[in-house]
């Protein structure tokens, strides 16, 4: 099941209060399930379900609904298989927007993407005329376009560094409706195979990637330590594929041109990494978010949480918002734990109340850097670093509070190990 763009508007849900598209998924592989197997001795009533969460681009303009949504997609447990969708399996797609999603949002310099045939309209390899031609990485642009372009793929993991020629080449599968739909389809494929022949074909390695059951947080320490399930990691690990380090500055402005922003021009207030939250236990437990500016009635300001912690109804819109999230460092502390530091956070607010990864608030990616954000460099597949091991399949994502010390997770997840 690959599919869910255009319910973004609508309710992401829960299943645990028999509401929106956390429900209505639980019922509709049942529904299937049940006419599959209506003539007897033939489909399995239980027969294997795989399906694919919605990457960055495919929120049809409701990017708020982006991380909730893809909770509602495995009925709000986080993971599949869960104890109301057995016998299912998730390929995450949050790690596999399309490279060449990113483009300039400073009008004094045109859209340039490093691709050898950009398959963008208004990107160096388009005429006025909508035909495309060939063109030389970056060389156009802004004047500083082809001493800008990054291309490094000794930063690819292994499983998708094969794909780095094709996606280069970017018009030989042109890009249809935008980025809407990713054109990468084998790493998605790839990933439902994995789960399929673990779930129905006695399979050895997980059935899902790295899922939380725990943490515990040492304030002493500045550290919270992140605790997988390892039960669903079988004989894999965890592992970090790809640490997010600053892209080498722009070169140096040629006379008499606008000077180049720099690669990470201040903190990343949305992505998709590992954030921890520190201020108001309230607005940090918040689950959705709503700028009620872009989102609201016309004429309205301030904010609204969309989704509180306990899949309630919405609060009261209110003019600030207290929740402070910092993208933090994390490292590998054995094959089942992540530790993650909490030093220096800012507690204007209050202490540390949260962490999550995965969640971004706004359709954010994992890349946070500006000239993939701008399409310099492309967003490489599966950038966001936290794998298995060996199958490498990415963190299921999650979001979750913090009280004495350990970690809880929206029901009906549970991470409190």
């Amino acid at each position: 099941w690959y599919q869910g763009e255009n319910n973004m508007h609508g309710s992401p849900g829960s299943s645990l209060k028999a509401q929106g598209y956390g429900c209505m998924m639980t019922k509709m592989v049942s529904a299937w399930r049940a006419i599959w197997s209506a003539v007897p001795n033939t489909t399995n009533p239980l027969a294997p379900f795989g399906l694919v969460t919605i990457a960055p681009s495919g929120s049809e303009g409701a990017g708020q609904h982006m991380s909730a949504f893809r909770w509602a997609q495995t009925a709000n447990y986080g993971v599949l298989p869960n104890p109301i969708m057995p016998n299912t399996y998730v390929a995450q797609a949050y790690d596999l927007n399309d490279p060449w999603a990113g483009h300039y949002r400073d009008p004094f310099d045109p859209p340039s993407v490093c691709s050898l045939n950009a398959s963008l309209v208004g990107s160096c390899a388009y005429t006025k005329n909508g035909t495309q031609a060939p063109l030389p990485c970056c060389e156009c642009g802004s004047p500083y376009a082809s001493s800008k372009c990054v291309w490094d793929i000794t930063q690819w993991n292994r499983d998708l560094a094969p794909l780095a020629p094709l996606i280069r080449n970017s018009s030989a599968t042109p890009q249809f409706m935008g980025s809407l739909h990713p054109r990468l389809k084998e790493p998605v494929g790839r990933r439902l195979a994995v789960g399929l022949v673990a779930t129905a074909y006695g399979g050895t390695t997980p059935v899902t990637g790295p899922t939380i059951a725990g943490c515990s947080y040492d304030a002493s320490a500045n550290t919270i330590v992140l605790r997988m399930n390892k039960t669903l990691l079988r004989q894999d690990a965890v592992a970090i594929t790809r640490t997010q380090t600053p892209i080498p500055p722009l070169p140096p402005t040629p006379n008499g041109t606008k000077p180049p922003p720099q690669t990470r021009p201040g903190p990343i207030l949305d992505s998709s990494l590992t954030h921890v939250c520190t201020g108001d236990p309230d607005d940090c437990s918040c689950l959705s978010w709503i700028d009620l500016s872009q989102h609201g009635p016309k004429g309205t300001t301030g904010w609204s949480c969309e989704i509180p912690f306990d899949s309630g109804l919405p609060r009261p819109p209110q003019a600030v918002r207290r929740d402070v999230w910092t993208e933090v460092n994390v490292s590998v502390l054995d094959e089942a734990s992540i530790q993650v530091e909490t030093a220096g956070l800012n507690t204007t607010f209050g202490g540390v109340q949260a962490v999550k990864f995965g969640w971004s608030f706004e359709s954010g990616t994992c890349c946070i850097d500006l000239l993939e954000q701008t399409g310099l460099a492309p967003c490489i597949p599966g950038s966001c670093g936290i794998m298995t091991r060996d199958s490498l399949l990415p963190l299921n994502p999650f979001f979750a509070t913090i009280s004495g010390g350990k970690c809880r997770c929206p029901l009906p997840q549970t991470c409190d190990e």
